[in-house]
């Protein structure tokens, strides 16, 4: 009876001792790093405020804005960050958290104004992962303001040019589009002339001499597009009008010819169509982000929208053609961007390979650059190391040999 007395009486100090030690902050902190693992950013953002309530540290307010932006909370994102700023002030993971918030919502001239603080401080000189993590933000922030400009070179081979065929003509960068503007001066060749220029392509005619190499140099303006979270939350309360039969029908992806009409497709358009325009489009490219992993498509029948469905899985240039297929399957007009991916700073030799990504039109905005391997770009594109060659949306009947398939070399400014 005494026994049975004193076990009763252990309990509640034992369930005491139990509130007492989930009270901590230590206790909700190993808690947060369980569902980080899990990839549970809501339950991320609930132990974080549980561990605010019994201590501080910096990095459960930096891992509390992460898990924020993780869950598109932008808004609140950038409150935690104007806490975390105030709190510890002008160290490198306060200042680059900040930048990251405000970029990511939309509040360009803060992330801007916090960047050129930074630059005045000794954080972006150290090797700890969080002043790496403030340059590279502080980078992001002032291509907001700035564009990068690239000094570029190819060499057009001597064996192109024949005595049979002196003159070629060739796909150069976009020379003027709403992203880019594109100079070059050529040596080593008899004569050019630009047969076509638009924000679709621009062709230009050579003629060599016979077995001697063509140099181009360039020079690339690029600029970094942007939207961000608080203007996608307002366009989400567009309704969605599906646009003229003549920008959202028959397309060409290569030589393929594919109708986003075609009755294949119609059951995959309709479980990513949303209310909205910016809805239904994060809706794709969540879709993509789940469903299609980055791999090459081996074999397979059918046309090649149709093996990209049934093998679940593409490069860039597949993701691209699916993303631009099922927005206009929902009434929005879209394209693929062929274009060229730049080393991102320093100086560069023979670089080589091409990247897709797509330009959909949205409501008030426009023509949108939407990276489709990027589930959040929608919101913050970048691409300012995107070369932009040409719109692939109608078939190509031009003879023309692209730039793309040569190496380039060249620096970042």
């Amino acid at each position: 009876m005494e026994h049975l007395y004193t076990h009763c009486m252990f309990v509640p100090f034992l369930a005491l001792a139990i509130a007492q030690q989930s009270n901590t902050f230590d206790f909700w902190m190993k808690e947060f790093e369980v569902h980080k693992a899990a990839h549970k950013y809501a339950d991320c953002e609930k132990s974080l405020l549980q561990a605010l309530q019994y201590g501080s540290s910096e990095y459960a307010f930096g891992s509390l804005v992460w898990s924020q932006m993780n869950q598109d909370k932008t808004e609140a994102a950038c409150s935690t960050a104007a806490a975390m700023y105030r709190t510890y002030g002008q160290t490198a993971y306060a200042m680059a958290s900040f930048i990251d918030a405000h970029v990511k919502d939309g509040g360009f001239e803060d992330a801007i104004r916090m960047a050129n603080v930074a630059s005045r401080t000794n954080a972006m000189q150290c090797s700890d992962w969080t002043n790496s993590y403030l340059r590279d933000e502080v980078k992001i922030a002032w291509s907001l303001k700035e564009p990068a400009i690239y000094t570029l070179h190819w060499t057009i081979p001597g064996e192109t040019f024949t005595k049979e065929s002196p003159k070629q003509t060739f796909r150069f960068p976009i020379i003027k589009c709403a992203s880019q503007t594109f100079d070059y001066r050529l040596s080593g060749n008899q004569s050019s002339r630009v047969v076509s220029s638009s924000e679709d392509e621009t062709l230009v005619e050579i003629e060599g001499v016979p077995g001697q190499p063509v140099s181009v140099d360039g020079t690339a303006t690029i600029k970094t597009r942007a939207v961000g979270a608080r203007t996608i939350r307002q366009l989400a309360r567009v309704n969605l009008k599906p646009a003229p039969a003549s920008e959202i029908g028959v397309f060409y992806y290569g030589t393929e010819v594919h109708d986003p009409a075609d009755p294949a497709i119609a059951s995959l358009a309709k479980l990513v169509h949303r209310r909205s325009a910016v809805e239904t489009m994060q809706a794709i490219l969540d879709w993509r982000d789940k469903e299609m992993p980055y791999r090459n498509i081996v074999g397979g029948k059918g046309s090649h929208f149709q093996r990209i469905i049934d093998a679940k899985c593409g490069v860039c240039h597949d993701a691209s053609y699916i993303t631009a297929g099922l927005a206009r399957a929902n009434g929005i007009p879209a394209y693929v961007v062929g274009c060229y991916v730049l080393p991102g700073s320093g100086t560069f030799k023979d670089v080589e390979g091409s990247h897709g990504h797509i330009c959909v039109k949205l409501p008030s905005l426009g023509w949108t650059d939407v990276e489709p391997l990027n589930r959040t770009s929608l919101r913050f594109f970048g691409g300012s190391n995107y070369l932009r060659f040409t719109r692939q949306e109608q078939k190509d009947s031009r003879n023309a040999i692209s730039l793309q398939g040569y190496k380039v070399s060249g620096s970042r400014m």
